[in-house]
């Protein structure tokens, strides 16, 4: 399950899969892995969406309601609920935004669901037919910058990438002098270089 194998990567390195570094407030982790929400939500949402999820996608789906991984680098979309102070980029208001952003540049796709984000400026998508894979795209543009045959494939590509630039204390070895008082944002890993692409 790929659950097992996110939370296996994140235990390797940090001996727990949430992470508490010194930097965060109490109640914010490193990474946040949501609670699985019922099943019809998803049906609702993709009904909303115009989409039958993937059924890769869709059983990520019975074991978490999406995640935030690395100061929310790295996400799979989800559904808010307004139970908590951290919750999943919402599938249905993160498709408007960037569809949004797409229609603003001239090169919206309709047929594009967006199901997951590489910090603020790179998103994932899938096809609503539910071909060809998943693919990495600029926020706002229509231009492919990645392509990964699966969902497995696209996790299994940036978690040990991400991971192998934080230390045992979640400082990224990359950071943000700019951000430097705000470690928060200066430990934020968003470049397409980190990752190799």
């Amino acid at each position: 399950m790929l659950l097992d194998y996110i939370k296996g990567c994140l235990k390797d390195k940090w001996n727990e899969y949430d992470g508490h570094p010194e930097y965060l407030s109490k109640n914010v982790s490193f990474n946040q892995i949501f609670h699985p929400v019922e099943k019809e939500l998803y049906e609702e949402v993709g009904r909303k969406l115009g989409i039958a999820f993937p059924q890769e996608l869709l059983t990520l789906y019975t074991e978490c309601n999406g995640f935030r991984l690395f100061l929310s680098g790295f996400s799979i979309f989800g559904i808010q609920q307004g139970k908590g102070e951290m919750e999943p980029y919402d599938l249905i208001i993160e498709n408007h935004n960037i569809h949004s952003r797409m229609k603003e540049n001239g090169c919206d796709d309709s047929n594009l669901i967006f199901v997951g984000n590489y910090g603020r400026n790179y998103v994932f998508c899938i096809r609503k037919d539910g071909s060809s894979g998943f693919y990495m795209m600029e926020n706002g543009k229509d231009s492919v910058i990645a392509h990964f045959s699966s969902l497995e494939e696209l996790i299994r590509y940036f978690i040990p990438r991400m991971i192998e630039h934080y230390d045992d204390q979640y400082i990224c070895d990359q950071p943000k002098e700019k951000y430097k008082m705000i470690p928060v944002l200066s430990n934020a890993l968003y470049d397409l270089s980190a990752v190799g692409l």
